[in-house]
């Protein structure tokens, strides 16, 4: 029997495809609200690293460019997006550690939002690294990566 040529038919591929396209717009959302903790940690008066503002702001615009450059299927945009959160988790946490030894009295929502911060940036992770779906969105037609 013929194979089912209709507009209906959809492949595999092409289901992995909007399940990436359908994770990375989650991941925009999660990071975005991540950021929101991240900002306020960054810019609060007991933040004992002004530094970490620029990693915030310069973490904002490249996680935003590197998921535009996974929907246009760069390979090695999901690559350099997993090495910016792992670098954006690492000065967060060591500000964290810094700010739990040093202060004697501590605002809460400072370690709220910086601890909620990196928890979403964690939760993220997961599914750039582990899902199928997005390593198919990321590779270019035919199978092999640009």
């Amino acid at each position: 029997m013929a194979h089912d040529s209709s507009p209906d038919f959809h492949s595999v591929s092409d289901h992995l495809k909007h399940l990436g396209r359908v994770w990375m717009i989650w991941i925009f959302f999660v990071l975005r609200c991540a950021d929101l903790g991240l900002v306020f940690f960054a810019w609060h008066g007991q933040n004992p690293a002004p530094l970490l503002r620029g990693v915030v702001v310069g973490s904002v615009l490249w996680n935003t460019v590197l998921i535009a450059c996974v929907w246009q299927r760069r390979a090695w945009a999901r690559y350099f997006l997993i090495a910016v959160i792992v670098l954006v988790i690492a000065a967060f946490a060591l500000a964290l550690m810094k700010v739990t030894n040093d202060l004697k009295r501590i605002d809460p929502r400072l370690l709220q939002a910086g601890i909620g911060g990196l928890v979403l940036y964690a939760a993220c992770l997961v599914p750039l690294s582990r899902s199928r779906a997005i390593l198919r969105l990321s590779m270019s037609l035919g199978g092999v990566q640009r």
